[in-house]
């Protein structure tokens, strides 16, 4: 406004009653009277401003707008804020900006009738300041904030002060929660004890819930397994994992306009297992060839080689043998007669496992001899025609392992023995028939 005018502007009604709006019709009324009188008789008015000229009173004023089609004028709209002509007034208002992503700019714009005056802008009744967050610009008395790529704690109510004067509107953002765009499903391998953070960033507005399972149900360990939830993060804690740690740990964001979710899979890597069927295949009087399976149990990591040790049966320091990559190796350089005992361990990138022993001492020799007689022989399960035989291998193996056993039999009070079986029996029990 200005001493004698008042520039007005308005926006137009949400329905034009099925025919288009021809003018517009502006009223006026000094605060206090009932009456008000038509300022644009006889002009028509197609555009949503409109200054009224040579004002003559010096009460405050209030404005109304008619719009008029063919059917004639309609309802008129609520009155403008009573003010003193010459004094500063809002030409247009903040208005309310609603954003359907985040990342978006929000702008707010206002115009007053003083060119000259200097805006303070706040946001939640906190003063801002022009930043890399918050552009500012004036000219010609319109107004101008611009929030950069809002987020979900940019949601306020934005207000500016002019001269006394104070408008003010609302910043809502509305936005399903997604993961970051470098965010992924992946693996990560651990060793045992080992602890790590995973951190992912999001964007939702509002903020969503935040949901963590491991395989479907309850974290690991709350001591060792903690999750957080900041603005556009959520995070989570791993300590001295295990393998039971292993498996899958899916985190869940929602809020009112969606759902989204993300799996991050643990692997634990430890040491191996023992080896298994650990056992000597040849020696001669200064060698000894041992023999293993890998371990059941690898930790979850390739095996790398084999740790062969050896010491001599009265003693129980280890000495080295070699670190094969295969499961065979021939100790060299033995004393002929002295008893040892090997063990065998597997290793992989977390380091050395459990060894398993050679279940009796070994000793080198070059005067073999036949092995002992077979124990506790017994015969079970006997019918007309046939019967179970069972044994133990004999206490002397005569310097080399036992290949196998022939059976044979007898009748009674005979001194004569037929043999029973045509190969090799190479376990410890036998049907004869």
């Amino acid at each position: 406004m200005t001493s004698d005018s008042a520039t007005l502007t308005w926006k137009a009604p949400d329905s034009d009653g099925g025919s288009p709006v021809t003018t517009y019709v502006v009223e006026m009324k000094s605060a206090g009277e009932t009456k008000w009188k038509v300022v644009s008789k006889g002009e028509v008015i197609t555009i949503l401003t409109y200054t009224v000229k040579n004002i003559k009173t010096d009460k405050d004023c209030e404005f109304r707008i008619i719009a008029e089609n063919k059917a004639g004028p309609g309802q008129p709209s609520g009155p403008s804020k009573a003010q003193k002509h010459g004094a500063s007034a809002f030409i247009k208002e903040l208005e309310d900006v609603l954003l359907n992503d985040v990342g978006l700019d929000a702008t707010f714009e206002c115009e007053v009738s003083e060119k000259e005056l200097k805006p303070e802008w706040s946001k939640a009744g906190k003063p801002i300041k022009k930043s890399d967050k918050y552009e500012m610009t004036s000219s010609n008395g319109k107004h101008t904030l611009v929030v950069k790529s809002c987020q979900s704690d940019d949601v306020a109510k934005y207000s500016v002060k002019l001269n006394g004067m104070q408008s003010a509107a609302n910043l809502d953002v509305k936005a399903a929660p997604r993961f970051g765009k470098e965010v992924t499903e992946k693996t990560i391998k651990l060793k045992a004890g080992a602890s790590t953070v995973i951190e992912l960033p999001f964007t939702a507005s509002p903020q969503p819930k935040v949901t963590w399972t491991f395989n479907g149900g309850k974290l690991p360990d709350p001591k060792r397994f903690k999750t957080d939830v900041i603005v556009n993060m959520t995070s989570m804690t791993m300590a001295k994992v295990t393998k039971k740690d292993e498996g899958k740990y899916t985190v869940a964001l929602e809020n009112e306009l969606g759902k989204c979710e993300l799996v991050t899979t643990l692997i634990v890597i430890d040491k191996p297992g023992p080896p298994e069927n650990l056992s000597v295949k040849e020696f001669t009087d200064t060698t000894v060839s041992l023999t293993w399976s890998p371990p059941s149990d690898d930790g979850g990591s390739e095996i790398i080689r084999y740790v062969v040790e050896k010491r001599e049966a009265s003693k129980k320091t280890y000495s080295s043998v070699g670190t094969p990559s295969s499961t065979e190796i021939k100790a060299e350089n033995l004393t002929v007669g002295l008893a040892l005992v090997f063990h065998v361990a597997a290793e992989n990138e977390c380091g050395v496992g459990e060894f398993v022993e050679t279940d009796k001492p070994v000793s080198p020799r070059g005067d073999l001899s036949p092995p002992g007689e077979p124990q506790s022989v017994e015969a079970t399960d006997v019918t007309k025609d046939s019967a179970v035989i069972t044994w133990a291998q004999p206490g002397d193996d005569g310097g080399s392992p036992i290949l196998g056993y022939f059976i044979e039999r007898s009748l009674a009070a005979t001194p004569r023995w037929i043999k029973v079986s045509k190969d090799l029996v190479t376990e410890l029990k036998y049907k004869a028939t």
